[in-house]
C-alpha cells in the first residue's frame, strides 16, 4: 500500500514532524536513561518521516513500511550519487532496529540503545541534510514552527 498527497500527506508536514521527532529524541537522549527507549523510537520515526517526505517529493508516494534501509536504498537507486558514508549507512541499519523499541521485548530479547548514539544520530542527520535535494531543504526552511499539521501551536497560560 502506498500513500500520496491525495491521502492528505505533504512533504512539508512530513519534514516538520520528522525534524520535530529528532528534536524530541535529542532532548530525551540527553535526559535520564529511563527515556532512552523513547529517544531511540523517536529517532527512528524522525528518519522514517524525512525519508518518506523525500519519497513523496521524488516518487509522488511513499510505501507503508518502517524499514529505513529499504526507504534509503530506493532513493539511492534513483540517484546513484546519493552517498551518506559507510559509518552513517551502518548507523542507519542500527537505527532501523529502534522501531522495535515501541514495545517491551522480554521474549525476543532487548534492543540496545544508549545515550552515546546521539552522536551517531547527529552525524546521520547532517549527512542526510547534505545530500537532500535543494527543493526539500527550501521547503523545510520555509516551515512556520507555530503551525503544524493544520494546527496552531501555542503554550497556554496556567
Amino acid at each position: 500500500m502506498a500513500f500520496t498527497s491525495a491521502d492528505g500527506y505533504t512533504v512539508e508536514d512530513l519534514l516538520h514532524f520528522g525534524y520535530g521527532h529528532f528534536d524530541a529524541a535529542r532532548a530525551l537522549f540527553q535526559a535520564d536513561a529511563a527515556f532512552l527507549d523513547s529517544a531511540g523510537y523517536l529517532a527512528h520515526l524522525g528518519v522514517e518521516l524525512v525519508l518518506k517526505a523525500w519519497h513523496l517529493a521524488w516518487f509522488g508516494q511513499f510505501d507503508n513500511t518502517h524499514d529505513l534501509v529499504e526507504l534509503f536504498d530506493a532513493l539511492k537507486n534513483k540517484d546513484g550519487a546519493l552517498d551518506i558514508g559507510g559509518e552513517n549507512q551502518r548507523f542507519l541499519s542500527e537505527l532501523d532496529k529502534f522501531y522495535l523499541l515501541r514495545y517491551p521485548r522480554q521474549k525476543d530479547g532487548p534492543v540496545e540503545v544508549g545515550s552515546d548514539q546521539l552522536e551517531h544520530l547527529d552525524a546521520l542527520l547532517e549527512a542526510l541534510w547534505k545530500v537532500m535535494p535543494k527543493q526539500l531543504v527550501e521547503i523545510y526552511e520555509k516551515i512556520d514552527p507555530t503551525m503544524k499539521g493544520g494546527r496552531i501551536l501555542m503554550k497556554k497560560k496556567k
